[in-house]
């Protein structure tokens, strides 16, 4: 009886080792075939058709590549000036008689700004204007009288000069006269005036400036890898460090001859228009310059990929899907440029990733479709 009894158990235990042998391992399917015992047997005696096998393909989303511009942004800090600017300062010594303008008006081009004492200059003129009518009358009457031979051709020669040194004593008196008022020599806005009525300046003193801010010259520096793609005429956009006004976009109108061996860099001006007057001469502004360069190819960040070797795309190819190696050479908002070589027909794969291999079956759909 113990005997029988170990044989069925013995029995019962290579049976189970035998179903999960045929059901577990798939090397057990072709032997079950071949004896008629696999599930995937086809059906005897009418027996119910077995369902077809369910397709592997996994499901992704896909983009085609495409193209685009790769820039190159560069960034400088700049220092604006006016258009033009002059420096005003006396060219005679005098007194101040009168200050005509408020520090921080704006002056035409000819205004009065500053009068100095002219009473002797005023004296001179008159005196000089006397000697000419003077040297005018003497030369006139021997003229009438050349005719006669009372008068040679000597004294009239001599009344003449006389004349003519008397026109440039009175022209030179005017000149010195004029000297004595500081006119605006631009339209533009006129700074502190550090003198009043009343006191005395020696000729050259620096007295005041005008400025024209309609439009500001940024003066600013650029690496020395640019020197030879930046030209005059490029576009660029300036605005404050404080982020209080917009951006404003002007043009390069000029560089200078050579790069700079301490800083390694290139001097460059710029043109910008400042209509509201919003921006001041002296201020500093952020530059920035966008460089267009060759085209790219451009993929979705989604599909960005990275290896053991790197940064990888995958791509739906004859459809399957396949690593292809790519370098990223910049990134934008919505999309990366990279250097790849794609195949023709090549999509990009860009939702779907996360369970892909090299080979396997791909069902690729348009994003959007």
């Amino acid at each position: 009886m113990r005997l029988g009894r170990q044989v069925l158990l013995s029995i019962a235990i290579l049976a189970a080792a035998l179903t999960g042998w045929a059901f577990l391992l798939p090397e057990a399917r072709p032997i079950l075939a071949a004896l008629g015992l696999s599930q995937d047997a086809p059906a005897r005696d009418g027996g119910p058709t077995p369902s077809a096998p369910r397709s592997t393909a996994s499901p992704v989303l896909v983009q085609p590549f495409t193209r685009q511009v790769q820039t190159d942004v560069l960034s400088a800090i700049g220092t604006a000036r006016g258009i033009r600017s002059v420096s005003l300062s006396a060219e005679v010594t005098g007194r101040i008689t009168s200050v005509r303008v408020t520090p921080g008006e704006h002056v035409a081009k000819d205004a009065v700004l500053i009068e100095l004492d002219s009473e002797d200059a005023r004296i001179t003129l008159e005196r000089s204007r006397l000697l000419v009518a003077d040297a005018l009358e003497t030369r006139d009457r021997l003229a009438r009288l050349a005719p006669s031979g009372a008068v040679t051709d000597q004294q009239l020669r001599e009344a003449e000069l006389a004349l003519k040194s008397a026109e440039l004593e009175e022209q030179t008196a005017r000149i010195d006269l004029s000297r004595h008022r500081i006119l605006s020599p631009i339209d533009g806005w006129i700074g502190l005036i550090p003198a009043e009525a009343g006191d005395m300046i020696a000729a050259g003193t620096p007295i005041a400036s005008v400025e024209d801010r309609s439009s500001l010259i940024v003066e600013f520096r650029l690496p020395e890898r640019v020197a030879t793609v930046v030209k005059p005429g490029d576009l660029i956009s300036a605005r404050s460090l404080t982020g209080a006004d917009a951006a404003v976009e002007g043009r390069i109108s000029a560089l200078d001859n050579r790069i700079s061996p301490e800083s390694r860099s290139l001097g460059a001006e710029a043109v910008i228009p400042n209509p509201d007057d919003h921006l001041r001469p002296g201020m500093a502004l952020s530059v920035t310059i966008t460089l267009a360069g060759p085209e790219r190819l451009a993929v979705d960040p989604l599909a960005i990929q990275w290896g053991a070797n790197g940064a990888f795309v995958w791509i739906a190819r004859d459809g399957k899907a396949e690593r292809l190696p790519a370098r990223i050479l910049q990134r934008l908002a919505d999309r990366v440029l990279i250097d790849a070589t794609p195949q023709e027909g090549d999509l990009v794969i860009t939702e779907g990733i996360a369970t892909l291999r090299p080979g396997a079956a791909v069902a690729p759909a348009p994003e959007g479709g």
